[in-house]
């Protein structure tokens, strides 16, 4: 993300262990640059 110009700050919040559940997140980036979430299946 830093490479495409954002400046993000990661900020940790209670429980730090994730909740046990998926921590990363996907993006889709539109052709004009717009970065937004995949849509669901049709």
């Amino acid at each position: 993300m830093l490479a495409l110009g954002f400046n993000l700050e990661v900020i940790e919040v209670e429980p730090s262990d994730g909740l046990h559940w998926r921590t990363r997140m996907d993006f889709a980036v539109s052709p004009n640059g717009k970065i937004g979430f995949f849509c669901a299946r049709k």
